[in-house]
C-alpha cells in the first residue's frame, strides 16, 4: 500500500513544485480553448518566481501531497485583501493519483487555512474545464459570478 502524506511546502520544495506546475500547465495547454496563453516567453523563470513568491508570501499557503515520499500534487492559495477573499489559485494532482482523495485532502488543508482569515474562499476555474467545475461544485462551492474576457 502506498503511504500518502501531506505537508506545508518550503523553499526546499521549489524544484518539485515547479515540476508539478509544469505538468499542470501542460494539462491546461492540451485541454484549453486558448492553448497559446500557456507557456509564454520566459515561462521557466516565471514559474520559479511564482513558486518562490507563493512560498514566501505572508498570507499564502502551499501544501504538497506525497506518495511514498514523492511529490504527486499540490495546492496553492492566498489571501487577496483587495478581493476580500482567500483564493485557491492552483490545485493539481498527477492523473495516476487522481482517484485517491488527494485533491480533496489538499483542498481541505487550504480551506482550513483560509477560514482563519475570515474572508470568503473562492476558486477560479477555466470555462473549458468541466471536470474541475463539477469537482468544486461537489465540494460545496457555487457559481458567484461569470468573468468574460475580450479576445485580443
Amino acid at each position: 500500500m502506498n503511504e500518502i502524506t501531506y505537508r506545508r511546502a518550503t523553499l526546499d520544495d521549489t524544484k518539485a513544485l515547479c515540476e508539478l506546475s509544469v505538468e499542470f500547465e501542460r494539462y491546461n495547454k492540451e485541454n484549453s480553448t486558448r492553448p497559446h496563453e500557456h507557456f509564454f516567453g520566459d515561462w521557466e523563470n516565471s514559474f520559479i518566481e511564482e513558486v518562490v513568491e507563493s512560498l514566501t508570501m505572508e498570507n499564502a499557503c502551499v501544501f504538497l501531497a506525497l506518495v511514498d515520499g514523492q511529490p504527486v500534487g499540490y495546492i496553492c492559495a492566498r489571501l487577496c485583501k483587495g478581493c476580500h477573499a482567500f483564493i485557491v489559485e492552483e490545485l493539481f494532482v498527477k492523473s495516476k493519483y487522481s482517484k485517491l482523495g488527494i485533491g480533496g485532502k489538499l483542498l481541505d488543508l487550504a480551506i482550513t487555512e483560509g477560514r482563519g482569515f475570515g474572508y470568503d474562499i473562492k476558486v477560479e476555474v477555466f470555462d473549458w474545464n468541466q471536470s474541475a467545475k463539477d469537482y468544486y461544485l461537489k465540494k460545496g462551492f457555487f457559481v458567484e459570478s461569470l468573468v468574460l474576457k475580450l479576445s485580443p
